[in-house]
């Protein structure tokens, strides 16, 4: 399971507490910090005890998905829940079934959380869903190129697409930047 927003950790701590987890279950979390984790543990107040793997090197979606890949190998996942924001689903979730398990027996179960009041059934009713659907669109293909560098070299790239060069300057003014106030009113 990959906690990647206080809303994904707050239904982590719920699943927890229900019981939808597998025995004895280990959570993958990025990007988290042992701090970061016990902040989330403090505010949502998980019921049951549960093994934690902490991923601090991941810098992008496709990084996380290889280390999760890797957490998901090493400790012998059946399956796993992957949990995101709506929005981010699809490319969290191709990278992951990438990295790990076409081909394999591994099962990902997957569980959005929403952004506010938007949710992966009323995202298109507002212009600020259409924008984070615009964006991850954008930030896909980036991950898309990270994928396809890691498969021909079998390296992590040392740049991030889009933080520097004309990427970056392509992403600064191709990408929305979004006011999430605007959903509070």
């Amino acid at each position: 399971m990959v906690p990647i927003t206080p809303t994904a950790s707050a239904q982590i701590c719920q699943f927890t507490t229900q019981g939808l987890t597998p025995t004895d279950p280990p959570i993958c979390s990025s990007p988290a910090s042992q701090e970061k984790l016990a902040v989330y543990e403090k505010r949502f107040k998980p019921t049951r005890p549960y093994e934690r793997i902490a991923d601090q090197l991941s810098r992008t979606t496709f990084e996380n998905a290889l280390h999760t890949s890797a957490a998901m190998r090493d400790n012998h996942f059946e399956s796993v829940i992957l949990v995101t924001s709506w929005d981010h689903m699809l490319c969290s979730y191709f990278l992951l079934k990438a990295m790990t398990t076409w081909g394999s027996q591994t099962r990902v179960l997957v569980h959005a959380v929403p952004t506010g009041p938007l949710n992966r059934a009323n995202w298109q009713q507002h212009r600020i869903g259409w924008m984070m659907v615009y964006n991850e669109m954008l930030k896909f293909w980036g991950s898309i190129i990270e994928l396809a560098g890691y498969k021909i070299n079998g390296t992590i790239l040392e740049q991030v697409p889009g933080e520097s060069g004309l990427a970056g300057r392509l992403k600064q003014v191709s990408v929305f930047r979004i006011d999430f106030g605007e959903l509070q009113g």
